[in-house]
């Protein structure tokens, strides 16, 4: 039918409203086209009907393959049935609302879904289903790598010793690990939405907590974030305890929250009060001692020395110089008990203290000990001599203990010369009765002093449990060692070596089972590594091991021998054999895997990680395709592995 001027403008109309609704269908059409979403429709058998050009890149086939193709055939396979549970859910009445598949693509590769999909109806029948899809792959794949951070969190927040807490910007706690529980006393039921300086703080300190959190609710900064310091901390139980905390901040949708570490010093504290305690009374000591004006000096400087030894074997150089200034006419020695406090050996002789004098001999071998107080004998022939002096002195002779707390440390042995001064050395012993309860405790706070230090030095880079050295002591030494191979040009192995499945030793015997076997590694690794090795527990049941001036070939012979012989260790709890050790290792070197301390422990770590993914109980080196299947034949393994370790 032909239009002309003088038309119908009714008929004008319409065909102006056809052109128009034409135009608009082609802009959707290519709306559609153009979209990064799937537009599709199947009919309700599951066969495309129409796909856009989306559908390609996302699945992998054509556009005319498609249409030829059921949506289960790219589906995968474990998805299905949920597909056409929600197509009947459909039909049934049921609302539409998204859910996730997974398909698979024409090349394999799998990708994730979320499909919103919903029925078509033609005259109130339904006749089809038209849906979007959109790939939410990378979200999925964001999803799993939280899940698994989360995961790592949640081992490590339980595994930790110190106590890890969380509070969002109003103060309140929302997240409690296991070791607060153990450290505040709290379950985790009462801890969490309470508020943290009302549950953790002394009320003598609150109001500074709030004024402190307020600005930190401003700014996110404050005198505790971003270092370590020292607080004191409540209990449930009423009880105030010193506290370490290190805290950090977050900035969360548009809030500040915190993450904070803390760890109980009060064994700290109580050694660190002790060590005062001492001082104070070797101190006072020292200055009733100095008022003896003629012994004031000598006194005075034997402190100086005493106070600058670092161990006790630098104690009888010092106790040696000061006594022959003190009583130049008497011989004398210091014995000091031993580790194992069985007996007391010779530390320091002079003024021909006799060589062939029993240089160890039981404590009750001295008198002075047994009463617990100076022993003098003025008459060798009426007195009662200890056993331990074979040879005593014709005039007379002092044996004063050295006690602190009641406990033992040592004895100094004074005699007096044959011809010395005084009315056979009477005198001297008069003088000597006067001034011995100084010198003895002078001596014993000294002596004390010195082992509390080299115990406080001790506990400060070795690991409680293992007696290895800590982390913090194995970066630094790793640091020096980098200095001295640069400059040498020699090059450092590093092993990091965990054990394989340890959480089965926990979960099948108990956390002492575990503790059991990390003691029976610990030994073994002592025994095996040279003097100049450094070996320290790095973490849980990770150690990492430090071998300057060796090879990664070198570390790999190592390591290779380190994990074949764990195999035959037995670690013994309760009577009862923990069962089969073995050991994953990565093994990493300077220069070549790195040349500073994060380099080389993030290498041998991912070293680590890939023996772990590849089948433990191996070794992997850094930079290496894959880790050493110790299982492989002999000629799959490099001729390196089968030599004798170079540490032993």
């Amino acid at each position: 039918m032909a239009f002309t001027d003088s038309g119908d403008p009714q008929l004008l109309d319409r065909d102006v409203l056809l052109h128009r609704l034409r135009e608009a269908e082609q802009r959707c059409e290519q709306l559609i086209e153009d979209a990064h979403d799937m537009i599709y429709t199947r009919d309700l058998s599951g066969h495309f009907t129409y796909v856009n050009r989306c559908c390609e890149p996302i699945l992998g086939y054509s556009l005319s393959e498609l249409l030829k193709m059921d949506i289960r055939q790219v589906l995968a396979p474990e998805y299905i049935e949920l597909a056409q549970r929600m197509t009947h859910a459909k039909l049934a009445g049921a609302e539409s609302s998204p859910y996730e598949v997974e398909i698979v693509r024409k090349d394999g590769q799998r990708r994730w879904l979320e499909i919103s999909d919903h029925l078509l109806f033609r005259q109130g029948t339904p006749i089809a289903v038209q849906g979007i899809a959109r790939d939410v792959t990378a979200r999925k794949q964001v999803e799993v790598a939280l899940r698994e951070s989360e995961e790592k969190f949640r081992f490590m927040s339980a595994a930790a010793q110190d106590a890890i807490v969380m509070m969002d910007n109003d103060g309140r706690i929302t997240f409690w690990s296991a070791a607060a529980g153990r450290i505040f006393g709290y379950p985790r039921s009462e801890a969490i939405g309470s508020l943290v300086h009302n549950l953790l703080t002394p009320l003598r300190y609150r109001d500074r907590c709030q004024k402190a959190l307020s600005h930190w609710r401003e700014t996110g900064q404050g005198a505790a974030v971003g270092k370590t310091v020292e607080l004191v901390a409540l209990r449930k139980d009423g009880v105030e305890f010193p506290i370490e905390l290190s805290l950090s901040s977050v900035y969360l949708r548009g809030r500040w929250n915190a993450g904070t570490i803390v760890r109980d010093i009060t064994d700290r504290k109580r050694a660190d009060a002790e060590l005062r305690e001492t001082n104070a009374k070797l101190r006072a000591a020292v200055e009733k001692i100095e008022k003896k004006n003629a012994l004031a000096g000598i006194l005075s400087e034997m402190r100086e020395f005493l106070l600058a030894c670092s161990s006790a074997r630098e104690v009888g150089p010092v106790v040696t110089r000061a006594m022959k200034h003190l009583y130049p006419d008497s011989e004398g020695a210091l014995f000091l008990l031993s580790p194992s406090r069985t007996d007391l050996e010779t530390a320091a002789r002079w003024g021909g203290f006799p060589e062939e004098e029993q240089n160890v001999f039981a404590p009750d071998a001295c008198w002075g000990l047994r009463k617990g107080g100076p022993y003098l004998v003025e008459d060798i022939e009426s007195g009662l001599v200890c056993p331990h002096l074979k040879h005593p002195p014709a005039a007379g002779y002092a044996c004063l203990p050295l006690m602190v707390k009641g406990d033992a440390l040592g004895v100094l042995y004074l005699g007096a010369r044959s011809g010395g001064p005084g009315d056979d050395g009477r005198k001297w012993l008069a003088d000597l009765r006067e001034i011995s309860s100084t010198v003895g405790e002078f001596l014993s706070l000294s002596i004390w002093n010195v082992r509390l230090r080299e115990t406080l030095s001790s506990q400060s880079i070795k690991d409680p449990l293992t007696g290895l050295f800590n982390r913090r002591y194995m970066e630094e030494t790793l640091q020096h060692e980098i200095y001295r191979a640069a400059r040498k040009q020699h090059q450092i192995g590093i092993l990091m070596a965990d054990i394989d499945h340890f959480k089965d030793f926990n979960d099948l015997h108990g956390h002492a089972a575990g503790d059991a076997v990390l003691l029976e590694l610990a030994s073994f690794f002592k025994s095996r590594m040279r003097r100049t090795d450094v070996v320290c527990r790095y973490g849980g049941e990770e150690f990492t091991l430090l071998l300057p001036e060796s090879s990664l070939e070198d570390s790999a012979q190592c390591a290779e021998q380190l994990r074949a012989e764990v195999r035959n260790l037995s670690a013994i709890y309760a009577d009862q054999t923990l069962g089969l050790i073995t050991l994953s290792v990565g093994v990493a070197a300077y220069p070549s895997n790195g040349t500073t301390p994060d380099e080389l422990l993030r290498a041998a770590d991912t070293a680590l990680y890939r023996a772990k993914q590849e089948g433990r109980d191996r070794v992997a080196l850094a930079g290496a395709a894959s880790a050493l299947d110790p299982r492989a034949s002999d000629g799959e393994i490099p001729d390196l592995l089968h030599a004798s370790c170079p540490r032993t």
